[in-house]
């Protein structure tokens, strides 16, 4: 089943998974995806309040949870990070297809490479497996290193949640965050 939305004209800071008009279901599973040190871990750390063991993913020991309000009422959030070999898993393919999801790509500002291959390792991979309506967001982590006058960080790369991500890397939404600190976490994942 797809659950694509189109791409609401609101302004930046006002998008999130609400206004993919998600909420309407108890349960929103959110496989989080990138390269290794991009903060995946610490966001989901960060964002969920306890560990289950979901029946639908026998092979993972746990998922994340956490409860969000949003104003239609109560909403789980079930945040579980995969690799390139899990995306293939058929548990995987049989939740895309059963329950409400979406695929949060994640690349840190402290590294380019992991903005760079961001499309070829991990967008086509899941347009490869999944299809085209596939629910995607791109959220760019470690805000907090943005001003670090130590890093060498492009300026074209620095503006996530600008619509001209949107349309190059062909994702639904994009944002920006900062798992370590918390800033904007709550925001990013309601």
């Amino acid at each position: 089943m797809a659950y694509k939305s189109g791409f609401d004209r609101k302004p930046l800071q006002e998008i999130s998974l609400q206004s993919l008009k998600l909420f309407d279901l108890d349960i929103v599973y959110v496989f989080v995806l990138g390269d290794q040190g991009t903060g995946k871990t610490t966001l989901i750390d960060t964002s969920t309040t306890r560990r289950i063991y979901d029946h639908l993913l026998p092979s993972f020991q746990y998922v994340s949870e956490s409860d969000r309000m949003t104003d239609k009422g109560m909403v789980t959030l079930r945040l579980l990070e995969l690799n390139r070999k899990q995306l293939y898993l058929p548990e995987i393919s049989h939740v895309c297809r059963t329950e409400k999801h979406v695929f949060l790509f994640v690349y840190a500002y402290d590294d380019l490479p992991s903005f760079s291959f961001l499309y070829m390792k991990w967008i086509l991979n899941v347009r490869k497996v999944f299809g085209r309506t596939v629910t995607t967001f791109m959220l760019g982590n470690k805000i907090d290193l943005k001003n670090d006058r130590n890093l060498k960080i492009n300026p074209n790369y620095t503006d996530a949640s600008s619509l001209t991500y949107k349309n190059i890397f062909n994702v639904d939404w994009a944002s920006e965050c900062s798992a370590l600190t918390g800033h904007q976490v709550d925001f990013v994942l309601t």
